[in-house]
């Protein structure tokens, strides 16, 4: 939690204010954000009980005063040029709606080990009736700065007390994008952490992205032109990400078959996708041994890149 409020107050845009929510934590995070608090104004602390990421994201949104919304999670840190970056490409259009950058992937040390990059043009105005792929942008609602009027006006909330509430909610906004502008930057920084939801042991967590489309489907059956889209989304997060998550804690977990089996009952021409091209070669060779049923291949795969990592 320092590091992050740190990386917020030395940002070279200074006119913003800071709202922390305490979402029933254990450890030292409320003393450490009234410290902060009791040494700058900009900053409020709410404490809550425990209900998720989700509900913490809505009690923050709810006291937010300002033209834009920014959510940092507690554990990363943006670099001191995000603010301004972000809030130069919203005013250089009119009523724009979302500014999004990359993020950079980095260890515990600090040092990049690899980054979520975006594919749109950049700096320039863009639209979902123009870009349907704008959906298919890093479902995280960090990295991305949102006009807090036009997200409040769609009624458009994050769930509490459940697993994936961020691709509930953002491929949502995603769907409604008239005005989005891209920044190539890598501003935030994103810690990879053991514990994180995308990297957790418990298996079952995992199962929940099942239920998140079951979410998306239910939002976007009115919505067929975005048929392509949410199969993509569907393929990528649920049977590839998911999937991996899975296969590298236990290759013989039969999750790995409620995940094959939910792409072909829900999406039964995944494998024709036409935005298959996006993946990269190694998500290629991923898919490809999924489809094969290769699952210990792929938890050797993976086990011998961690020891390799470990030995350099």
């Amino acid at each position: 939690m320092g590091r992050c409020l740190q990386s917020v107050l030395e940002q070279s845009f200074s006119d913003f204010e800071v709202i922390v929510v305490d979402d029933g934590s254990t450890d030292h995070t409320w003393g450490i954000a009234a410290d902060y608090a009791a040494r700058d104004a900009r900053i409020r602390v709410l404490r809550q009980e425990n209900q998720g990421q989700g509900a913490a994201r809505n009690a923050g949104m709810d006291l937010a005063q300002g033209e834009y919304l920014l959510f940092i999670d507690g554990d990363d840190a943006i670099l001191p040029g995000m603010l301004a970056s972000l809030y130069t490409a919203a005013k250089r259009f009119d009523n724009v709606q979302l500014v999004f950058c990359n993020t950079k992937v980095v260890n515990e040390k600090g040092e990049r080990i690899g980054c979520f990059s975006e594919r749109f043009p950049e700096n320039t105005l863009l639209s979902v009736q123009e870009r349907k792929d704008l959906i298919l942008m890093a479902p995280g609602p960090v990295s991305k700065l949102y006009q807090r009027r036009w997200f409040i006006d769609l009624a458009i909330r994050f769930p509490g007390g459940v697993w994936y509430e961020d691709l509930r909610t953002t491929v949502k906004l995603a769907a409604r994008l008239e005005r989005a502008v891209y920044v190539p930057e890598e501003w935030y920084c994103y810690y990879q952490r053991t514990g994180s939801t995308m990297h957790n042991q418990r298996l079952w967590k995992n199962r929940e992205i099942m239920e998140a489309f079951d979410d998306l489907m239910g939002y976007f059956n009115q919505r067929k032109e975005f048929a392509f889209e949410l199969e993509y989304l569907a393929l990528y997060h649920l049977y590839l990400a998911a999937s991996v998550r899975v296969v590298r804690i236990d290759p013989a977990s039969p999750l790995l078959t409620e995940l094959k089996s939910y792409m072909h009952n829900y999406f039964p021409s995944y494998a024709d996708n036409p935005y298959l091209n996006r993946l990269d070669s190694k998500e290629r060779m991923v898919f490809t041994l999924l489809e094969h049923k290769a699952y210990r291949t792929l938890h050797f795969l993976y086990w011998f890149s961690d020891r390799r990592k470990e030995r350099l």
